[in-house]
């Protein structure tokens, strides 16, 4: 992210605006979904917005100016037995804004 958002400065001048929209999402019932796939969809889903916050928010910071857009869903706010790692994350990035 921090490469990323060196080459956007680079490119296009000082990051005004960022948003964390990236996602997957599985549907799988809960006593399903192994270990390796709810750290994925939590490593892509939860940690890509902290991670792209801190990018973004560190630039932002020295000019004292931004705005940074977390998208989430609505599965952020209602469970469902079949998306359960993709709640939890989108519960998280709740939480984290």
């Amino acid at each position: 992210m921090e490469q990323a958002a060196d080459e956007i400065e680079k490119q296009l001048g000082p990051i005004d605006i960022w948003v964390n929209n990236a996602g997957v999402s599985f549907i799988v019932p809960f006593l399903h979904c192994g270990e390796e796939l709810w750290d994925e969809t939590l490593r892509i889903n939860l940690k890509g917005a902290f991670i792209g916050c801190q990018a973004a928010i560190r630039r932002m910071l020295r000019r004292r100016r931004g705005l940074v857009f977390n998208m989430s869903s609505q599965s952020g706010k209602v469970g469902n037995g079949s998306y359960t790692a993709y709640c939890a994350s989108k519960f998280g990035i709740i939480g984290l804004t």
